[in-house]
């Protein structure tokens, strides 16, 4: 019941509202890419390689399209099935972790399903719920094998596809984990001693590596060098490195995750986090090494949240709900000296966020984009044959005055084009030379903008004939360029 309540309510109306989120878009543009281009061996955008991601839920959405399935359904329907998954692994890796107090299983599930962010992102399309997914697959499975060993065979398969699904999350968790299994106990069934000597251990770590490095091959053999400057430098080292880069664009409090838990549910989460430290210090859970693991690895994942440097998100935070959910739910059962208390106490905190999680399916409802679709359908259709298509996203500092503000994988979605569009922002059409050299574009051009950025395209790029216009923008030709470029 705590498991089929929240799915079937939260099932009904899957495929109803339009995308939230600008990544949305790019896991839709991402996904049909493959049915566009026919390639299956990268993941593109406008036509062109990316890198930022792996392909794994791309490509299962893109199956889904292929069978004419709703796009918004199919955008949300594996996110969704991930969280669902994630919600039954986070009961049995705190059955797995109790020592036989079953009664915290229901306790841990309902202190995850509490939360609204979860459900949010369960249906927005992007990437971390299937992250969360195989992250607990992998650790329920390495329980699993320290009774029977052929399961570290399916740990190394989660750990590849959850590095497939998004980021080598897993595969660096666990081997944290791992190495503070030694630290406290190295004499115990995950001590280096007894994995060396374990077939199925040192298979489960060939095809963890093997899957982790199949997708990284494939890209480095086919573009190069920029596969690793993007997917390794930009999307992790710099996102997460304690020292700011140049570029950097975090502009907000080291401390944004406290603020975003408390945002979820503070009576749970703000609760969940005092107990870590009774189970790293207190004795009667010295003996419970696979539990002090985990809360070593919460802090961890708290300590590189509050230290980096570049742009985080509140998505991020789900990788410690549900491990945050098990902790919980074992330290109760371990102070209440009854085990209905635990339980109870758990419902009772569930109860209590029973009106956030009543506004997450209201607020899928509340983004309108019909303007983008009608916009996207009078560009395609005023685009000719021999013209080539850009678009102008307004200035980034400017974006939050701007009701309405169309992103470019919004508008790349529903311009729905079979060619490159030139995208660039009003503040950086400097680039804009380099960048049509690049795609060996020339005029003419049919763009849309802005209308308040009218002026600048004009000064920049040249005198423009406006065409059509509709809300905040307009559709515009560049016959031939002029304005006020830098020499290059």
């Amino acid at each position: 019941m705590l498991v089929a309540v929240p799915t079937l309510y939260f099932a009904i109306d899957l495929g109803r509202g339009y995308p939230q989120h600008n990544d949305s878009y790019l896991t839709l543009v991402r996904s049909l890419s493959y049915l566009a281009t026919g390639d299956w061996l990268s993941v593109h955008y406008n036509f062109e390689p990316v890198f930022q991601k792996p392909p794994l839920q791309y490509m299962l959405t893109a199956m889904l399209f292929s069978t004419g399935l709703d796009p918004e359904l199919a955008l949300r329907a594996w996110p969704f099935a991930f969280t669902v998954g994630s919600v039954l692994l986070t009961g049995a890796l705190a059955g797995l972790m109790s020592r036989g107090r079953w009664w915290v299983i229901p306790s841990a599930v309902a202190l995850l399903i509490s939360s609204s962010k979860l459900w949010k992102f369960s249906r927005s399309g992007m990437l971390e719920s299937g992250q969360n997914f195989f992250l607990l697959l992998t650790f329920c499975c390495v329980l699993l094998a320290e009774h029977n060993r052929r399961w570290w065979i399916p740990a190394g398969v989660a750990v590849g596809l959850g590095f497939l699904q998004k980021t080598p999350v897993a595969l660096i968790a666990l081997a944290f984990w791992l190495w503070m299994q030694n630290r406290q106990h190295p004499d115990g069934r995950f001590g280096w001693a007894q994995l060396k000597r374990n077939r199925s251990f040192r298979a489960g770590c060939s095809i963890a590596l093997g899957l982790c490095l199949l997708w990284p091959g494939i890209q480095l053999v086919r573009y190069g060098g920029d596969f690793l400057d993007t997917y390794f430098v930009k999307q992790m080292l710099s996102r997460f490195a304690p020292t700011a880069r140049i570029d950097s664009s975090f502009d907000g409090s080291p401390f944004l995750w406290l603020e975003w838990l408390l945002q979820d549910g503070p009576q749970i989460w703000v609760f969940a986090l005092a107990l870590i430290p009774t189970i790293l210090w207190l004795p009667r859970f010295r003996g419970n090494f696979e539990l002090r693991g985990i809360a070593w690895m919460i802090l961890l994942s708290i300590l590189v949240l509050t230290l980096a440097q570049g742009q985080l998100y509140r998505r991020y935070l789900q990788v410690l709900l549900p491990f945050l959910a098990v902790t919980t739910s074992i330290a109760m059962a371990e102070f209440f000296p009854r085990r209905w208390m635990t339980p109870v106490v758990c419902l009772a905190l569930l109860a209590s966020s029973l009106p956030g999680l009543a506004a997450v399916r209201d607020a899928t409802r509340h983004h309108d984009r019909s303007e983008s679709m009608e916009i996207g359908r009078r560009f395609r259709e005023r685009l000719g044959e021999a013209e080539n298509p850009m678009f102008v996203d307004p200035h980034r500092d400017d974006s939050v005055n701007r009701p309405g503000r169309i992103r470019q994988p919004e508008f790349v979605y529903y311009a729905d084009l079979d060619r490159t569009i030139l995208l660039l922002h009003s503040d950086r059409l400097d680039r804009f030379e380099r960048e049509a050299a690049r795609l060996e574009m020339s005029p003419p051009y049919l763009g849309v903008s802005h209308i308040l950025d009218l002026p600048t395209v004009s000064r920049e790029l040249g005198a423009i004939e406006e065409v059509d216009r509709l809300g905040g923008y307009a559709i515009w030709r560049l016959s031939e360029l002029g304005g006020h470029r830098p020499a290059r």
